[in-house]
């Protein structure tokens, strides 16, 4: 009897079916896990319908927080290749969605910025200007956006769009009738509406208590450069002092019996009139 000879052949091929079907296995489960598709974002200033900037951007700082809005990332693009492609894709893992803070013009020159370390909490970041003149960006405008980001559900990477608005205010002062010998009795100051410090939602949480505003002589008498201020959403005061005393003020937007107010993106243009009767206007 030859029954010892069954059972090997028998063993042999039960093996090597084992065998084939094991890498299959492990093929079908790797198919199964979803790959994680990267975020995408893209810049465009508000009001345009282009998702890109213009050259008023020369520099834009994307500040990455994750779902838990802890700190993850923070990416530095110039104008140049923000205008190469339209489509950012910020890669991060183990989160659902991005809270993507976009600003453009931001220079440690002119604004102290909170550190962050990875896991900061997004209410850590604020911006602290640095000169006393309350000028946040040099002689550029500074920019702002902000976008909640889902994970790109596609490899074509849809680009969520964050519309990046002006920021800043400009304020010029003007005082008609004074002598060019008379220059240095003349002191210029705005008091409130001017913002020191500014939080990640681009809102202010402390003002500067005034501002010296420069005058030098013109053909008509003095006037200010213009000043690039941050706003702080209140009320304004512009106060004209000659030989240290006050001679006027400003305190009513001249376009509206409203109250004075920087605005984002606006200019305030204040006018004094000196002579021996007027109350300046």
């Amino acid at each position: 009897m030859k029954k010892s000879s069954i059972y090997p052949r028998n063993g042999m091929l039960a093996l090597a079916v084992l065998l084939l079907l094991l890498p299959t296995a492990c093929s079908n489960d790797s198919e199964d896990k979803p790959e994680e598709k990267a975020f995408a974002v893209a810049l465009k200033l508000y009001g345009s319908t282009e998702n890109r900037v213009d050259a008023s951007i020369e520099k834009v700082t994307l500040f990455v927080f994750n779902d838990q809005d802890q700190f993850v990332g923070q990416v530095k693009l110039t104008n140049d290749e923000i205008a190469k492609n339209s489509s950012i894709s910020l890669d991060y893992v183990k989160t659902d969605y991005l809270t993507v803070l976009a600003w453009g013009n931001l220079s440690e020159e002119y604004v102290t910025i909170n550190p962050l370390n990875t896991g900061s909490k997004i209410d850590d970041l604020k911006f602290t200007i640095k000169g006393e003149n309350g000028n946040p960006c040099g002689e550029n405008a500074l920019y702002f956006g902000q976008q909640k980001v889902m994970r790109s559900s596609s490899l074509s990477l849809d680009p969520k769009v964050i519309e990046m608005k002006n920021k800043v205010s400009y304020a010029s002062i003007q005082v008609i009738g004074v002598s060019p010998d008379n220059a240095n009795a003349f002191q210029c100051l705005i008091k409130g509406g001017i913002a020191r410090i500014f939080d990640y939602k681009g809102e202010a949480i402390e003002e500067f208590e005034s501002i010296n505003v420069a005058l030098k002589p013109n053909v008509n008498g003095l006037s200010s450069d213009i000043y690039i201020v941050y706003p702080a959403n209140s009320d304004s005061q512009i106060e004209l002092y000659n030989d240290g005393q006050l001679y006027t003020s400003i305190d009513i937007n001249i376009e509206g019996p409203r109250p004075l107010r920087f605005e984002e993106g606006l200019s305030i243009q204040a006018q004094f009139v000196f002579d021996d009767s007027a109350t300046g206007q």
